[in-house]
Formats: C-alpha cells, sequence, structure tokens
C-alpha cells in the first residue's frame, strides 16, 4: 500500500466513524411537529422539482453544444417548414410543461398554506 493510500484510508475511516451518531432524533431536518411536517413535504417537493428541472435545462444545454452545425456560413433565409413546425412543437411543448409545473408548486403550497391555517385555528395548536 502507497504512502497515499494509507492516508486516504485512514481520512475516510475517521470521517465515516462519525457517521454511527446520525441517526439520532436530533437534526435540523427532522421536522417535530405536524406543521413542520407538513413544511418539510413542501420543501422535499419544491428541492425535487428545482434538481429535475435544472438536470433537464443542462442536459438539453450540453446536447445543443455537442451537436455539430454544418460548414455553411451563408445564413438560411428560407427555411424548410417542417423543421419550423418542429421547433414550434417541441417550444410550445416546453413552454406547457413550464406552466404545468408551476401550477402544481403553486396548488401543493396551497395545500399546505390551508393546513397550516387549519392547525393555527384548532384549538389544540
Amino acid at each position: 500500500m502507497t504512502r497515499g493510500a494509507a492516508l486516504f484510508a485512514t481520512l475516510v475511516s475517521t470521517s465515516l466513524s462519525g457517521c454511527s451518531s446520525l441517526h439520532s432524533n436530533e437534526s435540523a431536518l427532522t421536522p417535530v411537529g405536524p406543521q413542520a411536517g407538513r413544511l418539510a413535504v413542501l420543501f422535499w417537493a419544491f428541492a425535487g422539482v428545482g434538481v429535475f428541472v435544472w438536470t433537464t435545462v443542462i442536459l438539453f444545454l450540453v446536447l445543443g453544444l455537442w451537436r455539430r452545425r454544418s460548414r455553411e456560413t451563408v445564413p438560411l433565409l428560407d427555411p424548410p417548414l417542417s423543421r419550423e413546425r418542429r421547433i414550434g412543437v417541441v417550444v410550445t411543448g416546453a413552454v406547457a410543461l413550464t406552466v404545468a409545473i408551476l401550477f402544481a408548486l403553486l396548488i401543493g403550497e396551497f395545500g399546505t398554506a390551508r393546513a397550516m391555517h387549519r392547525f393555527a385555528d384548532s384549538p389544540n395548536a
């Protein structure tokens, strides 16, 4: 075993030795009450949607950068109609998907806010 590998193994084992205590009930990310539970579900839904959207955008960015362009230097003044329709369908679909995602997040937020008000109005709150 080389000196670097031994150092790496020591650092990894030392870092992971404290992981057994991560399963305690004392965590800033563990919701305690019902209101905190509703907010945690909403937060993780927003985070999941955000990660999905970011990953999708980056994937399409990489695909667009990776794709080779033709070496023609003359601009295409009269593009083929089928290509223009296809681009229009893709853009319309992307806009519709964005609107659907935003409405789903809005409905989720309304549901959480309604539940939070219900908790606040209950006598045992």
